[in-house]
């Protein structure tokens, strides 16, 4: 971080980068909800009421904010830290979470809400038993950090 007189102190700097990056998340959480109409989500949380073309002008406003706070870092020479979480590994512990929420969905778990009928606990235990091979065959899509295909799959075609 520059330290100078005339600029800011690497408090201050810091401070700024940490505003500035608060202000992309938030960015970021209006172009979830902007993107979440397209979303085939069985449970949406947002009403798609933004028509197009207002969606088309935000998302290019958006976009020029982000220009504008690089701007901001660049022209006080604070750097903009790289990431540093693995995308694979994140998408992992995810799944790892829906694992845990399909398990707490075990009659044994479920009991904790009330009495559950034979067949309750039968459909319990088909949704504990179907629903963690889908979550383990997303979880096998996602590369495993190192970028190397898989042995014997062919990389989908877009």
């Amino acid at each position: 971080m520059v330290s100078d007189p005339e600029t800011f102190n690497q408090y201050q700097q810091r401070r700024l980068r940490i505003a500035c990056r608060h202000l992309d998340g938030l960015l970021s959480a209006i172009e979830k909800i902007l993107g979440s109409s397209a979303s085939r989500t069985p449970f949406p949380k947002y009403i798609s009421d933004i028509p197009l073309a207002q969606r088309k002008r935000l998302e290019a406003g958006i976009a020029r904010m982000r220009v504008q706070l690089l701007h901001v870092l660049e022209s006080q020479g604070i750097e903009v830290e790289p990431p540093s979480i693995s995308a694979a590994y994140a998408i992992h512990s995810a799944m790892t979470f829906a694992q845990i929420a399909v398990e707490e969905l075990a009659p044994k778990h479920m009991r904790g809400y009330g009495e559950i009928s034979q067949r309750a606990a039968a459909e319990l235990n088909d949704i504990v038993t179907r629903l963690p091979e889908q979550i383990a065959e997303l979880d096998g899509l996602v590369d495993d950090g190192t970028g190397a295909e898989r042995e014997g799959e062919q990389p989908d075609e877009i």
